[in-house]
């Protein structure tokens, strides 16, 4: 069974947990915030998008921490001191202060510590603004140092836009540093390339723009690149596509960058979720040696009328993915880069790249 499902009902569970905590139905909400949690693990087990890994493991921590404080709260005091509330975001406030010790830690939360200790990053970087242009110049020092170095900076114009009044110092100083180590002053470059991607080179301060050599515009897919990206984003899951169906996606998508593509192959991998959940009607099917229930309209030979919470977890079959849920995901979807856009980077490129291949 998918992680989608396992997320869909966490996700349920909490909208229930936090109208709970909000009543101040405090006992209620700790248990459906329990119970969101063991979903939230399962939907963690069986993603694979390392993003929504990230998002899942995030939630799940915050939750954590209010399901603990709850815990805390029905325990001690006879639950007469209220507990922080639960923001819109999961996040808490109020309670113990961060140098107050947690005391009779109880099973239910050791065993949901335990569940996430692996999962949730504990470290952050203790790294001001002011810090970065030092950074930066420690980067080229060990590109140097370990040369041949490829040096890669997404979204370059966050860092190095163009200079004027009102300007805060760190931000000069970063640019500053960027020009120095580029430029190579003083220093031997040779064996290190430096790369830049940006969706707005126009942004670019004209100084750092003059730094790289090569300056190439990388256009939108054309058709048969968006068919291979179907493919690639749809991977290994089990659907009913073909490659005349990767074709026909692929000329549907006219102007989807490779972002879009992939947003539109998520919207189409939830279809067969979706239909589990609406569903009115079961019906029998084997799946190897093993007899399963799938969704089946209330016409269907076999149907049985049903919801998708009166099947067991490992009962449930899957619809196959089909054209039709792509080509509806395609085809709700929207390309997110405007026709404005495209007709500035033509020009900019006109006036100072040069086309990609």
């Amino acid at each position: 069974m998918s992680n989608t499902d396992f997320l869909g009902r966490a996700i349920d569970i909490v909208k229930k947990a936090i109208e709970a905590d909000t009543a101040a139905e405090y006992e209620k909400a700790y248990q459906l915030y329990y119970q969101s949690l063991e979903l939230f693990m399962l939907a963690l087990k069986w993603e694979k998008n390392a993003k929504s890994k990230e998002m899942i493991r995030a939630k799940a921590g915050e939750y954590m921490e209010r399901a603990e404080k709850l815990k805390t709260h029905l325990d001690t005091d006879g639950g007469k001191k209220k507990p922080g509330m639960v923001g819109s975001n999961g996040a808490t406030t109020g309670g113990a202060g961060k140098g107050e010790e947690k005391e009779g830690e109880d099973a239910d939360s050791k065993k949901l510590r335990n569940a996430l200790a692996g999962a949730i990053l504990q470290d952050k970087p203790n790294v001001r603004w002011e810090d970065v242009a030092g950074l930066v110049k420690q980067l080229f020092a060990m590109a140097r140092e370990n040369k041949p170095s490829i040096i890669f900076i997404d979204e370059i114009d966050a860092l190095c836009g163009p200079r004027g009044e009102g300007e805060s110092e760190a931000s000069r100083r970063i640019k500053t540093e960027m020009l120095v180590q580029m430029d190579g002053v003083g220093r031997d470059s040779k064996g290190v390339l430096v790369l830049g991607a940006t969706n707005i080179p126009w942004q670019l301060d004209a100084a750092i723009r003059r730094r790289f050599q090569r300056r190439v515009h990388i256009s939108l897919p054309d058709a048969a690149a968006r068919t291979t990206m179907f493919e690639l984003a749809v991977g290994t899951t089990p659907c009913d596509l073909k490659k005349a169906d990767f074709k026909r996606l692929g000329e549907l998508s006219d102007g989807y960058s490779g972002s879009d593509i992939s947003i539109a192959v998520q919207d189409a991998l939830m279809q067969p979720v979706r239909l589990i959940q609406t569903a009115t009607h079961y019906k029998k099917v084997m799946d190897g040696d093993v007899e399963k229930l799938t969704p089946c309209s209330p016409g269907a030979q076999g149907a049985m009328e049903m919801n998708w919470t009166e099947v067991d977890s490992d009962k449930l079959l899957e619809p196959p993915l089909r054209l039709s849920d792509f080509e509806k995901a395609v085809k709700g979807a929207r390309p997110t880069v405007s026709q404005e856009d495209i007709i500035r980077s033509k020009e900019w490129t006109q006036e100072f790249g040069s086309e990609g291949v």
